[in-house]
C-alpha cells in the first residue's frame, strides 16, 4: 500500500498526535504505577478530546454557507438536523435545485482533497 504524502492533512495529524501525547502524559501523571488505569484514562481522554475537537468547517465557512445557502437550506433541507455535515450533504445531494451562489459554495468544498471535506 502506498501513501500519497501530498494528500496527508498534516495539521490534523499534528493536532491528533498532540492530543494523544497530552492524554498519555496526563494519564501517566495521574495513575503513577497503575498501568491499566493509565491506559484506560489515556483512551478516555483521547476519545473525549477527539470528539470535541474543532470541526473541519471553520466558523467563517459556516457563516459563508449560511449566507450562500440559507434560503436553499430552508427550502430543501428544513427537516435535516444540523451537525456533522448533514445539512451540507443534503444540499450536495440536491445540486440541481440549488441557487447559483449555494451551488458555487458546494462545488468549492467538494473540490477540496477528501481529508479536508466532511464526507
Amino acid at each position: 500500500m502506498t501513501i500519497d504524502w501530498a494528500s496527508v492533512n498534516w495539521a490534523e495529524l499534528g493536532w491528533l498526535s498532540g492530543i494523544a501525547f497530552l492524554a498519555a502524559l496526563v494519564a501517566n501523571v495521574l495513575s503513577f504505577r497503575r498501568r491499566l488505569a493509565g491506559a484506560i484514562l489515556t483512551a478516555i481522554l483521547f476519545a473525549t478530546i477527539y470528539i470535541f475537537r474543532p470541526n473541519l468547517f471553520g466558523a467563517a465557512e459556516a457563516n459563508i454557507m449560511r449566507t450562500a445557502c440559507g434560503p436553499d437550506t430552508q427550502k430543501l433541507c428544513a427537516v435535516v438536523v444540523p451537525g456533522q455535515g448533514r445539512v451540507f450533504y443534503c444540499l450536495a445531494n440536491r445540486q440541481a435545485d440549488l441557487s447559483e451562489t449555494c451551488r458555487a459554495f458546494i462545488d468549492k468544498i467538494q473540490a477540496r482533497p477528501r481529508e479536508l471535506r466532511l464526507d
